[in-house]
């Protein structure tokens, strides 16, 4: 198999779980209505350029509770990158990452629609809200790391 269909498959069987945790839920939880608007009113602006290593936790994302991410931003050819690296996987998966305003936006394409993944801070504490396809949402939390997040 080769590495484009591996990632695939691994990003299908990850969202896979984040569906089965929405469905499982009966009513919406307060997560999924504040991850309506990621709080960009409150968040400071990134850099440009924000790559380094950092750890997010994902609310609703799968039944068992919250997913924890290692998030690494680098700089390929003058462009942002992201590799997505759920805690526990095997592989991480690439995503595209773009600085807006306030924002650090990440985006996928999956099996299950569009990922979107929007991130504000204050110094080292992360917040926001994950988006996948038309119904599945979360807010998020996390820190940035200090020293290297897996690559």
């Amino acid at each position: 198999m080769n590495h484009t269909s591996r990632v695939s498959l691994l990003l299908g069987l990850l969202f896979a779980a984040v569906s089965a945790a929405a469905r499982a839920q009966s009513a919406p939880s307060a997560s999924a209505a504040a991850a309506q608007s990621a709080p960009t009113e409150t968040s400071e602006a990134w850099s440009a350029k924000p790559v380094g290593g950092y750890r997010l936790v994902l609310f609703d994302a799968n039944p068992d509770g919250p997913m924890q991410v290692d998030l690494t931003i680098s700089e390929v050819d003058g462009k942002l990158t992201a590799n997505f690296w759920p805690v526990g996987d095997n592989d991480g998966h690439a995503m595209s990452a773009v600085v807006k305003g306030n924002e650090l936006v990440l985006n996928a394409d999956t099996p299950r629609g569009p990922l979107e993944v929007r991130i504000g801070h204050h110094g080292p504490k992360l917040m926001g809200a994950w988006q996948l396809g038309l119904g599945m949402k979360g807010k998020l939390e996390g820190n940035k790391l200090e020293g290297n997040a897996k690559s």
